[in-house]
């Protein structure tokens, strides 16, 4: 939540859970369920874009660009992510997706496709949320056993 917005704010809701903050976010939809779809959501952070974040959580993000026509072959790893998108439409230079944060969306949600991810850039995006899942489910492992004095 963002506690610089005012009431006047057309994006600000009054819940019975207290204020929310509602707008349409761009995705990228990561798994597909029966009934669901897992999203990673896209940030800009006001054009800001990793400033404001913690050099911790810097390997949760990663950087999406438009590419047009070509595929990310032979880029960085951990070089941005590359999407095609259609139309005239583009993404937002700071844009960036959380990879550790998703959300759970219903297929029956109004929703629109605007552009698909290459498929490189798709399975790097894979690749580095296994290893960050991997890592965090180590750091667990290793924390209960210093618990447990093993």
């Amino acid at each position: 939540m963002d506690r610089n917005l005012e009431w006047g704010n057309a994006n600000l809701k009054l819940s019975s859970a207290g204020p929310v903050f509602s707008k349409y976010r761009w995705v990228v939809v990561f798994n597909m369920f029966q009934t669901q779809m897992e999203c990673l959501a896209l940030y800009t952070n006001d054009g800001k874009g990793m400033t404001r974040t913690s050099a911790k959580e810097l390997n949760e993000w990663v950087a999406v660009v438009d590419k047009p026509g070509v595929d990310s072959t032979g880029e960085d790893k951990d070089g941005p992510l590359a999407v095609v998108l259609c139309g005239t439409e583009k993404v937002k230079e700071e844009a960036h997706l959380h990879i550790t944060e998703s959300v759970m969306v219903k297929y029956t949600e109004n929703t629109r496709l605007r552009g698909r991810m290459t498929w490189d850039s798709f399975g790097r995006l894979h690749e580095r949320r296994v290893a960050l899942n991997k890592a965090a489910r180590k750091k667990a492992f290793e924390e209960d056993c210093r618990q447990r004095g093993r």
